[in-house]
């Protein structure tokens, strides 16, 4: 099931017997017999990860919890990473991308879509300033979610849309002043932001 092996924080390694059908590992992160979907990473593996070539699909809540984490690749068929798949990886600090992937990339280990007008997963790590890039005209569902180390931010005036907990539990972000081009904010987007920031031309919220 969907993060069965969440939150484990001692778990270095999740191995299949040979013969099963349905599921494999490799390098102890349990995969899909198929190999293209990432099932669970044991979240007391610590250092830097780089995703199998194989793997095309991020499970929900596939590294749920994995605090030990401090950098992962993404390899070259990834193309669906659905709803902040790094939720609760308390440690990471940085999402890179084979540059040969078509579907994703990424700015200063802040993960984007292709074309650099979506911005997808900021690592939880990350503290102090951040200047979200021009061109971005959309930040995605929790992207910022649980970033409570990010003091202060600024928004690019080519955005459009704050999905729904974009910045819920931000506790380092009380405030932010929105460029005029924003035409939508989600249910919660700053829900548990309580402290300083600085601001930005535009609406202040």
């Amino acid at each position: 099931g969907e993060g069965a092996f969440s939150f484990c924080s001692s778990l270095e390694g999740i191995y299949v017997e040979a013969g099963n059908s349905n599921y494999k590992s490799a390098d102890g992160v349990l995969l899909n017999a198929k190999g293209d979907i990432a099932v669970a990473f044991p979240g007391g593996r610590q250092g830097s990860y780089r995703l199998p070539s194989t793997v095309d699909s991020i499970g929900l809540q596939a590294f749920y919890g994995s605090n030990k984490l401090r950098s992962v690749t993404l390899p070259e068929n990834l193309s669906r990473v659905g709803s902040n798949p790094f939720v609760f990886c308390d440690g990471l600090e940085e999402v890179h991308v084979d540059h040969a992937n078509s579907t994703l990339t990424y700015n200063e280990g802040v993960l984007l879509n292709s074309d650099g007008s979506q911005l997808l997963y900021y690592p939880n790590a990350r503290t102090g300033h951040y200047r979200v890039p021009e061109g971005i005209t959309r930040i995605v569902q929790g992207a910022f979610l649980r970033s409570d180390g990010i003091s202060c931010l600024s928004l690019p005036t080519s955005l459009t849309t704050i999905d729904a907990y974009t910045f819920l539990d931000c506790t380092s972000l009380s405030e932010v002043s929105l460029p005029y081009s924003i035409t939508a904010i989600g249910r919660e987007a700053f829900a548990g932001c309580r402290s300083s920031c600085c601001h930005h031309k535009g609406i202040k919220v």
